[in-house]
């Protein structure tokens, strides 16, 4: 039942982070650190009570983790205490607080390759919804209307990159079935449509460097 809880958690954070743009907004904030909390409450409830499984003297897995980003947050409060403006320090402090509590609940919940690929489908699903957001909005505003959910277009542009390589990566899986691929292909396709719509320079040159990624690595 724990393992489920935190598909559940980990899903609606993928599902509704590229909201309030991207997350932004005090009401997107309060919602995502929230479930992130709780995805930490849950987390420590599956952590196994004895050993991480590993071979005799193995590092253990949240050791190696929690010891380089307890020491950035350390680095970041450190910083924070002669800050001008403490509040802003102190939420900006908080912002690395957060994304850091994530990775350690993710690796106390020790997820599996198929939580992963469920993951992933979670993470295509969140940016196809934002693909076909954009193409809606965009005749009613241009590049700016299409990129409404996040911050700027240019945010958005970077999240549906993210989403363009997942799909590419999965039509192009040796073991993929013909339905597989035809599925993940036309949300590619539909991820490079909505790039187009928003205009933002900066993500066609991630695209193409990601391209370029792809094609060094298959190159023979």
């Amino acid at each position: 039942m724990t393992r489920q809880a935190l598909l559940v958690l980990g899903g609606a954070l993928v599902l509704l982070a590229p909201f309030r743009e991207g997350g932004r907004d005090p009401l997107g904030l309060l919602l995502l650190h929230g479930l992130v909390l709780l995805y930490l409450v849950v987390a420590c409830r599956r952590a196994p009570r004895s050993g991480w499984g590993g071979s005799p003297g193995s590092a253990d897995p949240f050791v190696l983790v929690a010891l380089p980003m307890g020491t950035a947050l350390l680095a970041a409060g450190a910083s924070a205490i002669g800050a001008a403006y403490p509040f802003a320090a102190v939420m900006g402090t908080w912002d690395l607080v957060v994304p850091c509590i994530l990775f350690a609940s993710a690796v106390l919940s020790e997820p599996t390759q198929q939580d992963l690929m469920r993951l992933r489908l979670a993470v295509v699903a969140a940016s196809v919804a934002q693909a076909i957001l954009a193409l809606a909005r965009y005749p009613r505003g241009g590049a700016m209307a299409a990129g409404a959910s996040f911050l700027n277009p240019n945010h958005l542009a970077a999240f549906l990159n993210l989403g363009f390589f997942l799909c590419a990566a999965a039509a192009a899986a040796p073991a993929a079935r013909p339905k597989t691929r035809l599925l993940f292909g036309l949300s590619a396709a539909l991820h490079l449509l909505s790039l187009f719509r928003l205009e933002s320079r900066g993500a066609f040159l991630g695209l193409l460097a990601g391209l370029l990624v792809f094609a060094g690595r298959d190159f023979r």
